[in-house]
């Protein structure tokens, strides 16, 4: 739906920007377009700040309250904990909320859409993925491999060690 050349241009322009923002855009960057795009209902307004913090939650581990309320324009930490809490009981995101260090410790975020801009470096990053991926399967191959042979060499040196182990006990005894 989103990559319509024919509505470009038209009437509809404005509407398709809009959900592009919804795809995989944040709140700071609606704000930064609001002359030129639809306004938003407060459930629109409330959707768009959740899917940000989503956003900001698939890019770091730990999320300041003050880097939060700056991007999604709240006054206060109890309007940004309200909205991080409805996040997790919705499963848009996975964490631990921390008033005393006043962040946000990220263990998941639901995946949003990816702009098109950013698939060349997506793929870039999964090719590289793919080569750590390969090369550490020929090493457990490898490592494999080598177990196989001192598995199978096993039955031989203890054979050699309890013969050695004779000759020892028994210093007199032929073999």
């Amino acid at each position: 739906m989103l990559p319509r050349p024919q509505i470009a241009g038209t009437s509809h322009a404005p509407s398709l920007e809009l959900l592009k923002l919804f795809a995989y855009g944040t709140w700071s960057e609606y704000k930064a377009r609001e002359a030129e795009l639809p306004p938003l209902s407060q459930p629109q307004v409330l959707k768009l700040k959740k899917l940000s913090a989503v956003t900001f939650a698939a890019q770091s581990k730990t999320l300041s309250y003050t880097l939060l309320m700056r991007e999604l324009q709240l006054s206060g930490v109890r309007e940004l904990e309200d909205l991080l809490i409805d996040c997790m009981y919705t499963g848009l995101i996975s964490g631990r909320l921390d008033q005393q260090a006043g962040h946000l410790e990220v263990f998941s975020a639901a995946g949003r859409d990816v702009d098109p801009k950013e698939l060349a470096g997506l793929a870039a990053t999964l090719r590289e993925w793919h080569g750590t991926a390969t090369g550490l399967m020929a090493e457990i191959s490898t490592q494999m491999e080598s177990f196989k042979h001192q598995v199978g060499a096993a039955p031989h040196r203890t054979a050699r060690a309890r013969m050695l182990l004779l000759l020892v006990v028994r210093p007199g005894l032929a073999l």
